[in-house]
């Protein structure tokens, strides 16, 4: 009945219409703590897209109210603390950088796939900006915590059931690792430790303040128990390395503020931390042993050095990223730009076999990522937000003489960057992280603005009204509308290509891919990517009239090359039309001469990526210029020497040239790395290919190739 008192207290206080808008925009700021929660199986990237689009039509929904608020009642205007200067000059540099670089479309927009650009940078200001000036009270901030909580709740449960292999959830998209709604068991971790901390301080806050038993210490216990176990589910290393730091942290500060006055909780304390660390030295140290290797947490963990495959790979990708900045110090390759310094500077070392991943975006690492898209300004900046919180925090403690409040924050801000170094950010993680961050803007001293008024009261609503819902309804359409459209077409072709009978149906398959591509450039580089798979399967489809595949074919190949040609420094859209080529030899050998100089381009830029040398070589084959080949190969080799892919490939040439001695010294090298790696002299699919070659070499009776051959089959 208190509760419910005092909302009808509350309803009560609204007097005027702006009253009624704000309690709107705040009720909308709930609405966006619920979006980790959205997905859309007719949507391309369903756990991505949806959830942007949804985030960014509150975000201008409150815009056009929070404008008219700040427009008419000088109570809504607040003071732009340094906080919010500081994130605007970082976004601002981002900007410039991006303007400088190699695509501004693409640095603006992003992709499908992560949703990002200088767009979403533009959204998470507005959104702090509207945080500061709708929710001014802590009870209205810790309300806004506590709802972020529900979510998190049902995240976590459903991470949980999956680990459980409880039938009604839905399977993770992760394999043994927990994804829930996320997509992606890396978010799912770090949203986690956000809301394991979240949990925790609204907890202590409300025993500091009430000091009496409440059932919610229940619910924030639970919660705080779910979160944890759903991190260690999802089995991002990085994240738990976050949590691990701040509860370090905030217990080394518990121990420091209370040196004077220790109690049980004190020793109790200082014993927890002592056991913690001596259980991760024992795990180190039997990292071999049975107990550990049978926890896949624990293994997980124990496991970590530069042998593991991720550790290994990411610490290359880090190290090769880090001679781009000396290219472009200042200001950097602009957002979305670590496409571009991944492959002029790739790591070979990442390579291992046929498979291994190759293709990054983004670092794994955020603080590298911004300074590599910012260069050092950007870097500066955004390190910049940081420290200002954690010296105002710091002096807040020492003015208040209180500990926990300031130090608390101060261990989470830490930690976050610490963590920071491990993942990349999200929407997901954005909504929680900016969130806070808003929170510990407001607490700086905020003055209302002296607005001059050159309009009376009525003809500010003659002028003001139809100027913000223009301005929302262009951001709506622009942002929202048509990316939604360019996102559900393009899905809408893809599954009628798939599924097509009649000449009718790929027609109309191919005028949604148009129109997705006429409706917003988001997008772009995966509408390539589905047109070319999409003719891929045409072209070998013998049921499919000459007209329709004529008709696919030269969509592709006029669309791959303005992609490319527009943007000549993205070597994944350069081996996309590359592949294409390769594709279109068969019907015009004039193809495999273009494909040639195309890959010598794309080489000029990569020169170290070992499918663009192997695809050259394979490219040299086609035309018989067997010495090219033979050089590419070479060169293949002496990139990755631990990798068959470089012996296979020069086997294939002195097949072709029928060099015998020389593809006997290719099968010896071949040997030798089995042998070394799983103790075998060929795997089972490389026998079936030695045999299928046999095969062959029988049939033309070449004598020599038949030989060699025969040394190594069993």
């Amino acid at each position: 009945m208190n509760f419910l008192n005092k909302v009808k207290d509350y309803f009560k206080s609204l007097k005027k219409v702006d009253d009624y808008l704000a309690l709107v925009g705040k009720l909308l700021l709930i609405v966006i703590l619920f979006a980790p929660l959205v997905t859309g199986d007719n949507f391309y990237f369903p756990y991505i897209v949806p959830r942007n689009l949804m985030f960014r039509m509150i975000i201008n929904l409150l815009f056009g109210i929070y404008l008219w608020l700040w427009l008419i009642n000088p109570r809504y205007r607040f003071r732009f603390n340094k906080g919010l200067v500081i994130l605007f000059l970082f976004i601002s540099s981002l900007t410039v950088s991006s303007i400088i670089g190699y695509d501004f479309g693409f640095s603006f927009w992003s992709n499908f796939e992560r949703m990002d650009g200088l767009v979403n940078w533009y959204y998470i200001f507005i959104y702090i900006f509207v945080l500061l000036g709708l929710v001014r009270d802590k009870k209205d901030w810790h309300l806004l915590f506590n709802f972020s909580l529900i979510p998190a709740f049902i995240i976590s449960a459903i991470a949980i059931g999956q680990r459980l292999e409880i039938s009604f959830i839905s399977e993770s998209h992760g394999g043994i690792r927990a994804t829930s709604t996320l997509g992606n068991a890396a978010y799912v971790g770090s949203y986690m430790f956000l809301h394991s901390a979240l949990a925790f301080y609204l907890m202590i806050i409300r025993y500091l303040k009430k000091r009496s038993w409440s059932w919610l210490y229940l619910w924030y216990g639970l919660n705080i128990i779910l979160f944890v176990s759903a991190l260690v589910v999802s089995q991002t290393r990085g994240a738990f390395l976050g949590l691990a730091a701040f509860s370090f942290l905030l217990a080394i500060f518990y121990l420091w503020f209370n040196r004077k006055k220790k109690n049980k909780v004190y020793y109790g304390v200082a014993l927890l931390i002592i056991l913690v660390l001596s259980f991760a030295a024992l795990v180190y140290q039997q990292k071999g042993s049975a107990w550990v290797k049978d926890s896949l947490f624990l293994n997980k963990f124990a496991s970590m050095s530069l042998q593991d495959t991720t550790v290994h790979s990411r610490w290359h990708i880090w190290s090769s990223s880090l001679a781009s900045v000396k290219e472009k110090p200042l200001l950097g390759w602009g957002e979305e730009g670590f496409r571009y310094v991944f492959s002029q500077y790739f790591p070979p070392e990442i390579y291992r076999q046929v498979g291994s991943e190759i293709w990054f975006d983004r670092p794994h690492n955020a603080l590298l990522q911004y300074l590599i898209q910012g260069g050092i300004i950007g870097f500066v900046l955004y390190l910049a937000i940081f420290a200002y919180l954690i010296f105002y925090l710091y002096k807040k403690s020492k003015k208040q003489k209180e500990w926990f409040f300031s130090f608390f924050w101060i261990a989470f801000l830490l930690a976050y960057l610490f963590h920071n170094l491990f993942i990349f950010d999200s929407l997901n993680i954005n909504i929680t992280i900016y969130l806070i961050l808003a929170y510990l803007f407001s607490l700086g001293i905020k003055k209302k603005w002296r607005l001059p008024s050159v309009l009376h009261n009525r003809q500010k609503y003659y002028v003001y009204i139809p100027l913000i819902v223009l301005l929302v309804g262009t951001l709506t359409y622009t942002m929202i509308w048509r990316p939604y459209k360019a996102n559900t077409l393009l899905l809408q072709a893809s599954k009628m290509v798939a599924e097509a009978r009649t000449r009718s149906d790929y027609n109309i398959a191919l005028s949604k891919w148009e129109q997705s591509v006429e409706s917003s450039s988001l997008g772009n580089r995966e509408k390539a990517e589905v047109l070319s798979r999409m003719t891929t399967g045409i072209l070998s489809n013998p049921y499919v009239s000459d007209s329709i595949k004529e008709k696919y074919f030269t969509r592709t190949e006029d669309f791959l090359e303005e992609m490319y040609y527009d943007n000549p420094e993205d070597v994944r859209l350069g081996l996309f039309l590359s592949y294409f080529y390769q594709r279109a030899t068969g019907l015009d050998p004039n193809y495999a001469v273009e494909n040639i100089g195309l890959l010598n381009t794309i080489k000029d830029i990569a020169p170290k990526r070992p499918d663009v040398v192997n695809q050259l070589s394979t490219a040299y084959l086609v035309v018989g210029d067997f010495d090219a080949a033979r050089q590419e190969a070479r060169e293949l080799t002496a990139i990755v020497p631990w990798a068959k892919i470089g012996y296979w490939t020069s086997f294939n040439v002195d097949l072709y040239s029928g060099n015998a001695d020389s593809l006997r010294n290719n099968l010896q090298e071949i040997v030798r790395i089995n042998q070394e790696k799983y103790n075998i002299d060929f795997e089972d699919q490389e026998i079936e290919r030695l045999r299928l070659i046999m095969t062959q070499a029988e049939a033309n009776q070449d004598e020599p190739i038949i030989e060699v051959l025969k040394e190594f089959l069993p």
